[in-house]
């Protein structure tokens, strides 16, 4: 089964299309979708339209960023990703460390999800990964 974030892209991608100006595309940065996959959406799509509708009014050169994220919203997720690093590690095909995703477990106080949303691997693998390792 898909986890649930994945799908955030998708409805990001729609939305976007849907609503404003037809002329001008908008397009969110990569640590702005990152903090849209990571928030838990009690509100559901219609939240999430919300939140993309007013970032879009301030996204005047056509691309959503973080900063454009209401405050209560970042305030909240980004409490959540403070512990992971900014961009995911490069490291090919192997990824994250065990010793570093061994620490980044211990330190972490958000979700698996928001976890492995801000380590750049799906839900599925992490668990994998904490699996092999004997934390899951």
């Amino acid at each position: 089964m898909r986890d649930r974030a994945d799908d955030i892209p998708l409805l990001v991608d729609s939305i976007l299309q849907r609503g404003g100006n037809t002329k001008h595309r908008v397009c969110v940065e990569p640590q702005a979708m990152a903090w849209l996959q990571a928030h838990d959406w009690p509100g559901n799509i219609r939240e999430l339209r919300n939140v993309l509708d007013r970032a879009r009014l301030f996204a005047d050169d056509g691309i959503i960023r973080a900063e454009h994220m209401p405050d209560e919203f970042r305030r909240g997720v980004a409490t959540r990703l403070e512990v992971l690093p900014a961009d995911p590690p490069a490291r090919g095909r192997a990824g994250t460390s065990d010793e570093e995703l061994t620490r980044l477990v211990a330190s972490f106080a958000g979700t698996r999800r928001e976890l492995a949303t801000g380590l750049g691997m799906s839900e599925r693998t992490l668990y994998r990964r904490l699996k092999g390792l004997g934390l899951a």
